[in-house]
């Protein structure tokens, strides 16, 4: 598998990639800057992408990105809370639908920006 433990930051904004966010991600732990902005990702927000702690921005808008299958509630929100030191947050501009959950008051205190906009939540 793919495996790149010491990059920090991603920035693929703007390529016209497509399919699912990829799981292994996750194995960038020192990760810091994802930014994944207008492209034609689709399906639901992995959940292990919480498992990035020093994540600082992280930018999702203008996707196709949706809600799990049989919940009502954004879960990848919750697993953000891991997140610590979060400060950017863009889910604008994507299908998700559903609730935001209550653990959304359990991001970061460092979060400085959330932008949904147009995610008919």
């Amino acid at each position: 598998g793919v495996w790149l433990p010491n990059l920090e930051k991603i920035d693929l904004w703007r390529n016209q990639l497509g399919g699912q966010i990829p799981l292994y991600l996750t194995n960038s732990s020192n990760l810091s800057v994802l930014s994944l902005s207008d492209n034609r990702f689709n399906g639901p927000v992995p959940t292990h992408l919480g498992h990035l702690k020093l994540l600082k921005w992280f930018y999702l808008g203008g996707n196709q990105l949706t809600r799990e299958p049989g919940s009502s509630e954004l879960s990848f929100l919750t697993a953000l809370t891991n997140s610590s030191s979060l400060q950017y947050l863009t889910i604008n501009d994507n299908p998700l639908g559903g609730i935001l959950p209550n653990s959304i008051g359990n991001l970061s205190s460092r979060l400085q920006r959330f932008y949904a906009s147009r995610c008919q939540i």
